[in-house]
């Protein structure tokens, strides 16, 4: 039986997979946006703040800092120059509602425990009160 061999249906041949085209260069800036970094540039005039300045933005496009925090580190570097302040919470699209509000629980008033009615050593009825 030497023809009983399995014939191979074209359809079952694995293919291999043509490999994705990964761009090497980021998105392109817009002209808003180069003129931004441009401005901010000259208005810090120091290197290495600047270099944090891009730092924090780097951070920021890799989704480690949120928008509030972000506006708030790069205040220090921009933050006294209002017009340069105000186009980088445009360009972040920053809204003042975005602000994190702090979660804090209600205190309640303490109770006298020695005034509850007693059900054994570790145990007492609440008043209504607290209910």
């Amino acid at each position: 039986m030497p023809n009983d061999q399995v014939q191979s249906n074209s359809s079952l041949i694995p293919v291999k997979p043509e490999p994705t085209k990964v761009s090497d260069k980021p998105p392109a800036a817009s002209p808003e946006e180069l003129m931004f970094f441009e401005k901010v540039k000259k208005y810090i005039a120091n290197k290495h703040s600047y270099n944090e300045f891009l730092k924090l933005i780097n951070l920021y496009s890799q989704q480690i800092l949120d928008t509030y925090s972000l506006v708030k580190k790069v205040q220090n570097f921009i933050g006294q120059n209002a017009e340069l302040f105000d186009l980088f919470k445009q360009l972040v699209k920053y809204d003042e509602k975005d602000e994190i509000v702090q979660n804090t629980a209600n205190s309640r008033p303490r109770v006298d425990l020695e005034g509850c009615i007693s059900y054994g050593p570790s145990y007492r009825q609440l008043p209504q009160s607290v209910k």
